[in-house]
């Protein structure tokens, strides 16, 4: 895995893009940005997992003791790029750290006015996280809205991890490590094919897919066909992928797993 920090990342549209919608909110917060690239592509973008991952950590009286955090996962281009953003807000409740992470980057279908991260392009997992007086990042518990289960890894884990790439964590972690690791290498093998979707669920949900995972993995795929197939309708898209298509795949997934557990 190679890690490129924030501060090589100043012209990259992804990390730019983030910056300016999150400026303006408080003082003394948290912005860290890093791209992790798989080191075994040989140069070949079209077989190199990456993964850009952005962190921004309101940071006021309530970081300092317990404030919840949602890591938003998001896949660009049939798993071309995937994305990590680490949103950390003063708020009441995960749903709401989602609410205004779309507020701010503008994730909804165009035309859509309803919030809920259930019509997102993005995968939501939540936890609560502290700050440290050294401004390190310390992620515990889990979100009752979303679950603290990043396919297969506590996403406390995986947080630590990035932090202490990012340079805002205290120590490494060795479950986060081998998680991005694994993720990086999936991406590889299968980014830009027509079934990654189904394929990253066959590897890592099959029959443990949530409602909101699902309706999120959904939208990537329905996105990403609008912009492939060059189709002006996205409902259309939208139908097929859960009339028939993305949903019926994970149905047999979901199934076939069930089966071999009772096996």
């Amino acid at each position: 895995m190679l890690v490129f920090e924030g501060q090589k990342l100043d012209d990259n549209s992804l990390d730019k893009a983030f910056r300016e919608a999150y400026q303006g909110l408080g003082n003394n917060n948290i912005f860290e940005s890093i791209m992790l690239v798989d080191d075994h592509a040989n140069g070949n973008p079209d077989t190199m997992g990456i993964i850009s991952v952005r962190f921004f950590v309101e940071n006021g009286v309530k970081a300092k003791a317990d404030q919840k955090y949602a890591l938003c996962l998001r896949s660009l281009g049939f798993g071309d790029v995937v994305i990590f953003d680490i949103i950390s807000l003063d708020r009441p409740f995960h749903r709401d750290i989602i609410a205004e992470h779309d507020k701010r980057m503008g994730l909804r279908y165009p035309g859509l006015k309803n919030t809920d991260a259930y019509d997102l392009p993005i995968f939501v997992i939540g936890a609560h996280l502290r700050v440290d007086t050294n401004n390190k990042l310390e992620a515990f518990g889990e979100s009752g809205d979303f679950g603290g289960n990043l396919v297969g890894a506590d996403v406390n884990e995986v947080l630590k991890q990035l932090a202490f790439l990012a340079g805002i964590g205290n120590e490494e972690s060795q479950l986060g490590k081998k998680f991005l690791n694994d993720l990086l290498d999936f991406l590889g093998q299968h980014k830009l094919q027509a079934d990654f979707y189904e394929r990253f669920v066959e590897k890592y949900i099959a029959s443990k897919l949530t409602g909101q995972n699902f309706a999120g993995l959904r939208n990537m795929k329905v996105l990403d066909r609008h912009i492939t197939e060059g189709e002006a309708n996205l409902l259309k898209i939208s139908v097929e992928e859960m009339s028939g298509g993305f949903f019926r795949t994970c149905m047999l997934l979901g199934i076939a797993e069930k089966i071999k557990a009772k096996s």
